[in-house]
């Protein structure tokens, strides 16, 4: 037996996408050759039925504009020249059993506008479908009923297109489940059968109640997306533990807890979370209030080695700039728009080698930036934007310039602090592309304002730089004013 896969892509003017893909078992290679030479007569290229199945599924969807796929009309024969479809050049046709659809694997149909009473019936005969996308694809209601009938899917993307989980009966080998962003009401939905699931999504819904510990039941899961539902929160008025089921996610990579309520107050939550020996990403925006060096340690069990992504933003967490070092794979940190305050301290000891984005904006920081950012080897973007930091420009970039960071460092956000600064010379930071030094002390000082006066121009340095965007709005400049011909936007 061999297996050979024809696939027919059909796509359609006006966002919508739909990938038809076909596994036909052949006995033989000589039987495919001698089925194509049989189907090469037929008219148009596809039989009657194919015709009528593309037909049907072309009614069944209600569209933006009525005109679009002029040429499915079913006065013209076949179908291999309608727009958007391409038949197999081996058989020269989409498949016998198109109009039971017996063999689909993949389906896109994300950014249509179809209502859940003409969701196409005959989806229900689906029984191979692997791959579902729906998203954006529903004029708001319920998640269509044949959905039941999808016992082997996989991968299944209902994100903003339902206003209700009533239906909600899917394959027990689901995989994927994307249901963000659809404004979904009340507690979550018992999912713990769903033992093969890697990827949950749940974020950006209205749902409320404590996360309940049938969660737990999923062992394979890998990411699991619960952020932005501010009524969610991790134990009730008279239990301050929860998050024990948290421990059944061994294999889990990538959490997001972003709006979730009272995080702070449960006694093992982020040790739960800091025991996840394999997870990268953390996101805990808007739901966390304590000393940064209290929460770091807590979330410094197994998770230490594995952990690269953090993001602790829009919170009220205080203390000092953190030693970040006891999370040696970490990449990217942020935990702007909080309380931190102080010195940044100087040292390599304090920073993971392999950071490439820190971003502690909104905060209260204060000095320079030392000399240990300079030595980081893959730093690319860097954001102290709205601290009090009080240094002289020339000393910072001659900081950041001091090691391996002067060839990767691409963007960097110094915007609202009291760091007093001529128009500075970033040619020594080779990568530099964005530079924002806004709100600040500028002033142009008299020896450099040949530059502008009156030759109107920038400094030979800027004209000969890579960066892409300088910007210094709002700053006071002493001793000369810049020719109106001159602009900083």
């Amino acid at each position: 037996m061999k297996m050979m896969s024809t696939v027919v892509s059909i796509k359609l003017v006006g966002a919508i996408f739909i990938v038809l893909q076909f596994a036909i078992l052949l006995s033989n290679y000589s039987g495919a050759v001698a089925a194509a030479k049989n189907v090469s007569s037929v008219s148009g290229g596809c039989k009657e039925n194919e015709r009528h199945a593309l037909l049907e599924l072309k009614e069944s969807m209600v569209l933006y504009n009525t005109s679009l796929l002029p040429t499915w009309d079913s006065k013209i024969d076949g179908c291999c020249a309608w727009e958007g479809i391409t038949c197999s050049n081996q058989t020269d046709k989409i498949n016998a059993s198109l109009i039971n659809l017996q063999h689909l694997k993949y389906l896109n149909l994300s950014f249509n506008q179809m209502s859940n009473n003409n969701f196409p019936e005959l989806f229900g005969s689906l029984r191979n479908l692997r791959f579902l996308d729906l998203h954006a694809s529903f004029d708001g209601g319920r998640i269509p009923n044949n959905l039941a009938r999808l016992l082997h899917l996989q991968y299944l993307d209902i994100s903003s297109s339902v206003q209700s989980l009533i239906n909600l009966k899917i394959s027990f080998v689901l995989q994927y489940l994307d249901l963000s962003s659809n404004d979904l009401e009340g507690t979550i939905p018992h999912l713990g059968n769903l033992s093969h699931l890697q990827y949950l999504d749940l974020s950006g819904n209205d749902l409320v109640g404590t996360i309940p510990h049938q969660l737990g039941s999923l062992s394979n899961l890998q990411e699991l997306h619960l952020g932005s539902n501010q009524g969610l929160k991790v134990h009730d008025n008279n239990n301050h533990a929860g998050g024990e089921w948290l421990s059944n996610l061994t294999l889990l990579t990538h959490l997001d807890l972003s709006w979730v309520q009272n995080l702070d107050s449960s006694h093992v939550w982020l040790q739960m979370t800091g025991n996840l020996k394999k997870l990268e990403e953390l996101k805990l925006s808007r739901s966390i209030n304590e000393d940064i060096s209290t929460i770091l340690l807590k979330l410094s069990g197994c998770a230490r080695n594995s952990l690269q992504d953090l993001s602790l933003t829009s919170n009220k967490i205080n203390g000092k700039f953190p030693d970040l070092s006891i999370f040696p794979s970490l990449i990217e940190i942020s935990l702007s728009n909080n309380l931190l305050s102080g010195k940044v301290p100087d040292g390599e000891r304090f920073l993971p080698t392999k950071l490439e984005s820190l971003r502690f904006g909104y905060n209260s920081l204060e000095g320079e930036i030392p000399k240990s950012f300079g030595k980081l080897c893959s730093l690319r973007s860097l954001d102290l934007s709205s601290n009090k930091l009080s240094e002289y420009i020339s000393v910072i970039l001659q900081n950041l310039s001091v090691g391996r960071a002067k060839y990767s460092l691409q963007d960097l956000n110094l915007d609202r602090n009291q760091i007093i600064c001529t128009i500075p010379d970033m040619s020594p930071l080779s990568a530099l592309e964005n530079l924002v030094l806004s709100k600040n002390q500028l002033y142009v000082r008299k020896d450099n304002a040949k530059f502008f006066i009156p030759r109107s121009k920038f400094p030979n340095y800027l004209i000969q730089t890579h960066s892409k965007e300088f910007k210094i709005l709002g700053n006071y400049l002493k001793v000369f004013e810049f020719p109106h011909s001159i602009t900083f936007s």
